[in-house]
């Protein structure tokens, strides 16, 4: 409060000198004034935290608004290569097979929509091939059996209100609703629209601070800040009838997930109640902030709600800057088995002792399966650590060579000190047997001191999901 009504004191200190006269010469106060960039900007090394690298290249735009190389104009859109799309194949035909229908939120980026004010071509950015690769990619995820609305069309959306901020490469609240009233329509085309009264309502719930992200990379690279950005919040809020919740009279519903980043999961955006609204069907929002490109699928398939109450309809959202790397399915697809088990564990090492930064060699040898092809093996690491973030581990194959794998755990996946991943076609040995496992390193989350003592279960198992021919 009281530093509310300092902010108020001041504004009206200043009103008054101005409204009484007092020239700029005559003030008492001086207004100082900052540069818009400066070198380290353009200096790489600068950049040296994860975050910072996630948002190199920052470079000043046209009125105010900011772009960074790595989100704005990204070279790629869709999928890296041909062993991602085979991962893609392999989540769409086990969906498929379990009755559940895949859309997908891959909205264009801001370089893409806005390319004057992101200053693209100072940035050698091919706009209109871009625009045509992006469009292709589209296209190609329609054909793989995935829903895909028009989000092209979002290049003819001119003017304000501006569907991206300015200085971050999140969606305003407007392109929020913009690109929920897209899915809301193609839900529609699929039959999932409560054509009946309305179930939801969307009401004002205040102003906040907006977090831009590529400004506060400017923030950390410089000793200045721009001004903060203040935007309005919205809640959407099912209603009540006289009989209470609609949703505890519509046993019928179409059971719809929402699978996303922070574009989906912070509420300035509000992004699931726009859909709820627009299609007047209940949304479950399983997004995650910090949690990259895998971390929502994670958290919902480890839940457990996804074996006790399989979707009609999952809706993944996913920035459009990003590549479906193999790396990632790698790590997804796993949990929709949810590892290995007493059933079909078929080399297992319990309670081995490992150094806990350095791991141990051969913490799992056996050549019993020598002759089974390792891209549909995955491994099941179990820590007695739950706070582990990252593991390196070295997988040994028949033919004496090995290949190195990095077990990730993002910010924003919850963390148990299990690590699950399929060994995959993103390797030489895709056709050999694996005889070992070593653990390599190991690094913990955040400020978390290694253990004195730590130990590790390892299971290897044949994946349940079948590659795509």
């Amino acid at each position: 409060m009281k530093k509310c009504l300092s902010v108020i004191a001041l504004a009206l200190l200043v009103y008054s000198a101005f409204s009484s006269g007092t020239s700029r010469a005559d003030s008492p106060y001086t207004v100082k004034t900052y540069p818009a960039t400066c070198a380290a900007m353009n200096d790489q090394a600068a950049y040296d935290t994860s975050y910072l690298k996630s948002v190199w290249r920052i470079q000043q735009g046209e009125e105010g608004w900011l772009s960074t190389s790595r989100r704005d104009f990204p070279p790629e859109f869709g999928l890296k290569d041909r062993i991602g799309a085979k991962e893609l194949d392999r989540l769409v035909s086990y969906l498929a097979k379990q009755g559940i229908k895949l859309m997908l939120v891959y909205p264009p980026t801001r370089g893409l929509l806005y390319p004057e004010l992101t200053r693209a071509s100072a940035a050698g950015y091919q706009v209109e091939d871009k625009r045509k690769a992006y469009i292709t990619a589209l296209q190609y995820f329609r054909e793989k059996g995935i829903y895909v609305p028009d989000f092209a069309s979002a290049f003819e959306h001119n003017g304000e209100p501006y569907l991206f901020f300015p200085k971050d490469a999140h969606w305003s609240q407007a392109g929020a609703i913009y690109f929920a009233k897209m899915i809301a329509d193609e839900m529609a085309e699929l039959g999932y629209r409560d054509k009946g009264p309305a179930r939801f309502e969307t009401t004002y719930s205040g102003i906040i601070a907006n977090n831009e992200n590529i400004q506060n990379g400017v923030e950390d690279l410089c000793d200045f800040s721009y001004p903060r950005l203040y935007v309005e919040t919205h809640v959407t809020t099912e209603l009540v009838s006289e009989e209470g919740l609609f949703t505890d009279e519509a046993t019928d519903d179409p059971h719809v997930v929402l699978i996303g980043t922070s574009f989906s999961a912070q509420r300035r955006f509000n992004f699931s109640g726009y859909i709820q609204q627009f299609s007047n069907i209940p949304v479950i929002d399983y997004s995650t902030t910090g949690g990259g490109f895998t971390g929502s699928w994670i958290n919902y398939l480890k839940s457990g709600d996804f074996e006790k109450r399989k979707p009609d309809l999952i809706i993944w959202e996913v920035p459009g800057w990003w590549q479906f790397e193999a790396r990632y399915f790698d790590a997804i697809l796993p949990y929709f088995q949810n590892g290995c088990d007493s059933t079909n564990t078929m080399m297992l090492a319990s309670s081995v002792k490992l150094n806990p930064v350095s791991g141990k060699k051969n913490a799992l040898f056996s050549t019993e399966f020598a002759n089974v092809r390792s891209k549909n093996l995955l491994f099941d690491v179990r820590f007695s650590h739950s706070n582990i973030e990252n593991v390196s581990v070295r997988a040994w194959f028949s033919s004496g060579l090995s290949k190195g794998f990095t077990l990730r755990r993002e910010p924003g996946t919850t963390t148990s000190g299990r690590f699950l991943s399929n060994l995959g076609l993103d390797h030489k040995y895709v056709n050999e047997g694996i005889v070992a496992l070593d653990v390599e390193n190991i690094s913990y989350r955040g400020k978390t001191s290694p253990p004195d003592k730590l130990t590790t279960d390892i299971r290897i198992c044949r994946s349940q999901l079948p590659y795509v021919d």
